[in-house]
């Protein structure tokens, strides 16, 4: 990702597949290994949730996320699965760390108490 876009590769023939443009600049990427979702962290502090089949197929150079999580008020550091509770962590320049749930996009849980902002 640079700017505001986001690239997808075929990593066996190491070709681009599609650049489409984001709500805002990645600053950190996930996917999901139990689903065909990828998270992207943005500086905005928002995290985008994007059907991955869909993105590579659909049409024209804005894409489409399949859900925003909000929450955060600075730039999404880290983000990590914990497929067996269908969940999202997310970390940032906020001082915080959060719980998604990845199917809701509703906060699970807040973690509080770190003095400056989370790098990983």
């Amino acid at each position: 990702s640079s700017a505001e876009t986001l690239t997808f590769w075929d990593a066996q023939k190491w070709v681009m597949r599609r650049t489409m443009v984001v709500p805002s600049p990645c600053s950190s990427l996930l996917v999901d290994p139990t689903t065909d979702l990828l998270f992207s962290g943005g500086n905005d502090g928002d995290i985008y949730s994007w059907n991955i089949p869909q993105c590579l197929t659909s049409k024209g150079k804005e894409g489409s996320y399949f859900m925003r999580l909000r929450g955060h008020t600075d730039i999404v550091t880290d983000l990590a699965a914990l497929p067996l509770m269908a969940a999202v962590i997310s970390t940032s320049m906020d001082t915080r760390a959060r719980l998604w749930d990845a199917e809701t996009g509703l906060v699970r849980k807040e973690f509080v108490g770190h003095r400056k902002g989370i790098l990983s």
